[in-house]
C-alpha cells in the first residue's frame, strides 16, 4: 500500500470572489514578484467537508463551542436538577475540550468533536437524571490513590526493594522495632544512605538496593511486614504530603490508632466513605500531571487544593467519560484536531492543503452597480434605489493536496475500508466543488480541468515552482495548455535530479479528454 496520495489540480474560475479578506476583496498573495489570487486552505477544506459529496460519503464530527449550551438544553429535561446544577453540569461537559469564554456555557474555542464523544456527552447527560447523587459514587481510599500517584516516579525502586527484603516468602519477616528509631531508621543513617548531595529524598533507595547484603541481616526478625507497611515507611515523604492535601481538602476525618495499622494503606484512607464524581482516579491522575508541569507547582496552595476539589466532587465530569481517540468520523482524521489541555486526544491531519494560488498575475477589479427602485419609476426621482461596489478577478488556480494513509487509517482504528471511502470523496469534492464565497453574485461553479494523482512512499513535493514565473510572462496564450506543460515539466525534472518521486501517476486531462473521474477515484481509493 503507497504511503502518501498526492494531487495537484488546475481550476479555472471565471469572474469571482471566492475567498475575501476582512476588506471584503479576494485574496491574493505574491508570489514569484506578482500578486496572485489566492483561495486559503482553510476555506478549501470547509468547502469540500461540507459539500454534498462529502456528507453523502462518510459521518463528519462537528465543529463547535455550544457544548456547553447543548448540554444545558439536555439537562433541562430533568427536573430533578436546579439551574445551577444544570449549569454546572454543562460547564462541566463542555470544559473536557477546553477553557470557557468567562463565566458562559460557551468554549474560548471552536472544538471538533466526534460522533463517539457526542455518545458520551449523551451518557454523562443521562446519568444526571435522577440528580446529581445519581451520578456519584462512595470511597474512603481517595487519599491511597492520590498517595500512589504522588510516588508514581519511585514506585519502581520501592517494589524493588520490597522484594529482595521479602525473598522467597510472602511477606517481608523484620524485628519488631523494624519501624522504630532503632530500627531501619538507624540503619538508613548509620550506612549514610542518604547524604546532603541528594538531588531527591529518595535517592536513598538505589544504595539500599546495591548494599542490601550489607544490612538485610540486620533487619531480618519473625515480625510479618505487609507490603503496603514498607511501602508507606520508604517513601513517607510522600504519605506527609498526601496527609496535607486531605487536610486542606476537608473530605473527612482519616483513620487513626489501631484501625488504621489493622487495615491496608490504613493511615491514608478516611474513617468514612465520601462521595465523589464517577472518574475521581482519572481526576486525580489529571491534577498531579498538571500541578507538576505548572508554574505553580505546590501541591498545597489554595488555588491548587480548589482546583482538586472541583474536579473529584459530585457533579465533576472526567474528560476520560467524554474524550476518546476510538474516531469514526472521516474528516476529524483527515483534517486533525487540536486540544491544548489534553494533547493525548489531539489528532494529527492526515491531509494537508496547500493554499490555492493562481498561475498567472491578476489585478482585481471593481464591479459598480446599482439597483433599481421599481414602485416609482414614473416619479421625478426614479432611479437607483441602491449603489454599491464589489471586488473580483478570474484566474486559474493551482491547488496541491498531500495525503498520508497509513495516517488516515490509524486516526480511523485501523479501518482501511472507511480510510479510503473518505480519500475518493475528499478527491471528487476537491475536484468537482468551488468555494461559496459570493456564488448568488457570480456562479463561478467550476470543474477541475486538470488532476495530476501520484501514489508512492517517497517525500511528498508540491510542484508549484512550476509557476513562480507566471504563465502568461511565457511563448503561447493558451493559460490551460501552458499550465499543463509547465506541471509535467517540473514534475519530470524534480525525477530526473532526485530520482523518480513517485511510484504511480494517473491523469485526468479534459482538454485532450484523457482519463475518467470514475478511474480517478479508483486510482486514489485503493
Amino acid at each position: 500500500m503507497s504511503r502518501f496520495v498526492q494531487l495537484h489540480l488546475l481550476t479555472a474560475y471565471p469572474p469571482a470572489n471566492l475567498n475575501r479578506d476582512d476588506q471584503g476583496s479576494p485574496k491574493t498573495a505574491k508570489m514569484g514578484g506578482f500578486d496572485r489570487l489566492r483561495v486559503s486552505s482553510q476555506c478549501l477544506k470547509r468547502t469540500w467537508r461540507k459539500s454534498e459529496i462529502f456528507e453523502n460519503a462518510i459521518d463528519k464530527g462537528i465543529r463547535t463551542k455550544m457544548i456547553g449550551r447543548n448540554a444545558f438544553e439536555k439537562l433541562s429535561e430533568f427536573a430533578s436538577l436546579t439551574k445551577s446544577e444544570k449549569e454546572m453540569i454543562a460547564k462541566n461537559i463542555a470544559k473536557a475540550f477546553g477553557s470557557l469564554k468567562g463565566d458562559s456555557l460557551e468554549l474560548d474555542t471552536l472544538a471538533f468533536v466526534s460522533d463517539s464523544e457526542q455518545a458520551n456527552i449523551d451518557k454523562v447527560i443521562s446519568s444526571f437524571q435522577n440528580g446529581v447523587g445519581s451520578a456519584t459514587v462512595e470511597s474512603n481510599s481517595f487519599g491511597v490513590h492520590l498517595f500512589k500517584v504522588l510516588s508514581r516516579d519511585i514506585q519502581t525502586s520501592i517494589v524493588e526493594l520490597i522484594t529482595l527484603l521479602k525473598g522467597d516468602k510472602e511477606v517481608a519477616q523484620l524485628k519488631n522495632d523494624w519501624n522504630k528509631p532503632k530500627g531501619l531508621k538507624e540503619i538508613i543513617k548509620n550506612k549514610k544512605f542518604k547524604t546532603s548531595d541528594d538531588a531527591s529524598p529518595y535517592d536513598y533507595l538505589a544504595r539500599m538496593i546495591d548494599k542490601i547484603d550489607e544490612w538485610q541481616e540486620e533487619i531480618s526478625g519473625e515480625h510479618d511486614v505487609s507490603d503496603d507497611q514498607l511501602e508507606v515507611f520508604f517513601a513517607d515523604e510522600y504519605v506527609k504530603l498526601t496527609k496535607e492535601i486531605l487536610k486542606k481538602l476537608s473530605l473527612g476525618a482519616l483513620l487513626t490508632g489501631k484501625a488504621a495499622q489493622e487495615i491496608e494503606y490504613g493511615i491514608l484512607k478516611h474513617k468514612n466513605h465520601i462521595k465523589l464524581c464517577e472518574g475521581w482516579e482519572k481526576q486525580i491522575d489529571s491534577w498531579v500531571e498538571k500541578v507538576q508541569s505548572s508554574e505553580d507547582d505546590d501541591f498545597i496552595s489554595d488555588d491548587n487544593i480548589q482546583s482538586l476539589k472541583l474536579v473529584v466532587s459530585p457533579g465533576a465530569i472526567p474528560k476520560s467519560a467524554i474524550l476518546t481517540n476510538a474516531h469514526t468520523n472521516a474528516d476529524i482524521a483527515l483534517f486533525g484536531r487540536m486540544l491544548a489541555s489534553s494533547a493525548e486526544h489531539n489528532v494529527d491531519a492526515a491531509c494537508q492543503v496547500a493554499h490555492a494560488i493562481s498561475v498567472h498575475p491578476v489585478v482585481i477589479e471593481d464591479d459598480y452597480f446599482t439597483a433599481v427602485e421599481e414602485m416609482n419609476q414614473y416619479r421625478d426621482d426614479a432611479g437607483a434605489a441602491h449603489i454599491g461596489e464589489t471586488r473580483f478577478a478570474a484566474g486559474l488556480f493551482y491547488s496541491y493536496i498531500c495525503i498520508n494513509r497509513e495516517l488516515l487509517k490509524q486516526n480511523l482504528n485501523g479501518d482501511e475500508q472507511l480510510a479510503n471511502k473518505a480519500i475518493r470523496a475528499l478527491t471528487e469534492a476537491a475536484v468537482k466543488v468551488a468555494p461559496e464565497g459570493k456564488q448568488n453574485s457570480f456562479a463561478s461553479r467550476a470543474y477541475a480541468s486538470f488532476v495530476l494523482a501520484e501514489k508512492g512512499n517517497q517525500q511528498p513535493r508540491s510542484l508549484s515552482v512550476a509557476y513562480l514565473k507566471p504563465i502568461n510572462h511565457r511563448e503561447h496564450d493558451d493559460f490551460v495548455h501552458d499550465s499543463i506543460a509547465a506541471l509535467l515539466k517540473q514534475r519530470d525534472s524534480f525525477d530526473k535530479v532526485y530520482g523518480k518521486c513517485t511510484d504511480e501517476p494517473y491523469e485526468l486531462n479534459v482538454p485532450e479528454e484523457k482519463g475518467t473521474l470514475t478511474e480517478l477515484l479508483d486510482f486514489v481509493g485503493k
